[in-house]
C-alpha cells in the first residue's frame, strides 16, 4: 500500500530542478536588478515580472537566491521583488529590524510600487507584519511562513528563537566557522526532501553568510519594538511545515488565531524551509493566496 508520505514524495521536485536554468532566464528576463544607496547600506533587489507586486524576505541566515525558482514561477503571475535583507547576502550594513523597514519603504517607493503583498519568511515574518501595520505603504495581503515567536520576550536570552546571545558567544571565541557548522545542522535548517542541488544551494547561503549580527554585542535583531496585532487589517496566512518545530507550529497556529484576517496552513513532508522542501505545494498554496486577495 502507497501512504500518504509516500505519495507526496513521489510527486515532490527539487525546487533548483523544476525549472531549467534556461527556462528561469526565459521567465526573468525583464529582470532589474539593481541596488539602492540608504544611509548605512546598499540594498541590493531583483525584480521581475508583470501584474501585481508581491516582495519576498529571506529568513536569517540566508539571502534572496532562496526564492529563485519561487520568484521564476510567480513571475507569469506578478510583478515579484526579491531583496538581500539589510546586513545579509549582498546587501551592506547591519541588521536591523526597525531600519530594514525602513529601508523597504523608501525602495517602494522609489520603485514606483504602492501596493503590495507581502512573503516573510521566519524571522522576516516580523518584517512583513511591520509592513502591513505602516501607514505608509498600501499592503493587500502577507504570507507569514514558519514565523518566529512575539518579540517581546526575547529580551530574556533563554527564550531567543534563534538564540543570538549563544551564538554571538561561540562565534567571539570559536569563530564563524563554528557557528556555520552548528547552525547548519540545526533543525530550523533541515531540509526533509531537497535533492542535492538544493542542499548545495543552502549550503552557499550560509558560506555567504556575513555574520554582522553575531560580532556585536547589542541585540539589534530582538530589541524591534513590540507589534500591535490589532493595527494589522490585510488578510494573512500563517504557514508552517509539519515537519518543523513543535514551537513553530504552536506560533504559527497561534499568530493566525490572533490576526483579524488570519488563515493557518500547513504543508505536509516539509520543515521549517518549506518553499525549498515541497516547492511546487509552497507554489500553489501561495499563488491561491495570492489571486484571492491582492488587488488588481
Amino acid at each position: 500500500m502507497v501512504t500518504a508520505a509516500q505519495r507526496e514524495r513521489k510527486h515532490h521536485t527539487d525546487p533548483c530542478s523544476t525549472l531549467p536554468t534556461t527556462m528561469i532566464q526565459q521567465r526573468l528576463h525583464r529582470l532589474l536588478e539593481g541596488h539602492l544607496d540608504l544611509r548605512g547600506t546598499r540594498l541590493r533587489y531583483r525584480l521581475a515580472g508583470r501584474g501585481p507586486v508581491v516582495l519576498l524576505l529571506h529568513g536569517w541566515a540566508l539571502d534572496g537566491t532562496m526564492w529563485q525558482p519561487l520568484q521564476a514561477r510567480l513571475a507569469s503571475r506578478f510583478r515579484v521583488l526579491v531583496v538581500d535583507r539589510r546586513g545579509y547576502g549582498r546587501t551592506t550594513g547591519h541588521p536591523s529590524i526597525e531600519r530594514e523597514v525602513a529601508d523597504l519603504r523608501v525602495l517602494c517607493r522609489r520603485l514606483g510600487l504602492r501596493d503590495i503583498a507581502v512573503i516573510g519568511m521566519s524571522q522576516a515574518a516580523r518584517v512583513a507584519l511591520r509592513l502591513a501595520g505602516s501607514r505608509s505603504l498600501r499592503t493587500s495581503c502577507i504570507v507569514l511562513d514558519g514565523p518566529p515567536g512575539p518579540t517581546r520576550g526575547e529580551s530574556d536570552p533563554t527564550r531567543e528563537d534563534p538564540p543570538i546571545t549563544q551564538y554571538r558567544r561561540l562565534v567571539a571565541t570559536q569563530g564563524l566557522g563554528a557557528f556555520r557548522r552548528i547552525w547548519r545542522s540545526h533543525d530550523l535548517m533541515r531540509l526533509h526532501q531537497a535533492g542535492r542541488r538544493t542542499q548545495r544551494l543552502l549550503d552557499r547561503m550560509l558560506r555567504n553568510y556575513p555574520g554582522r549580527d553575531l560580532r556585536v554585542s547589542s541585540p539589534t535583531l530582538s530589541s524591534a519594538r513590540p507589534l500591535d496585532l490589532s493595527r494589522i487589517r490585510a488578510a494573512a496566512s500563517v504557514l508552517c511545515g509539519a515537519e518543523d518545530q513543535p514551537s513553530r507550529r504552536q506560533q504559527a497556529e497561534a499568530l493566525a488565531a490572533r490576526l483579524q484576517r488570519g488563515e493557518h496552513a500547513v504543508l505536509p513532508n516539509s520543515g521549517h524551509l518549506t518553499v525549498l522542501d515541497a516547492p511546487l505545494r509552497y507554489e500553489r498554496t501561495v499563488t491561491a493566496f495570492l489571486r484571492r486577495h491582492v488587488r488588481r
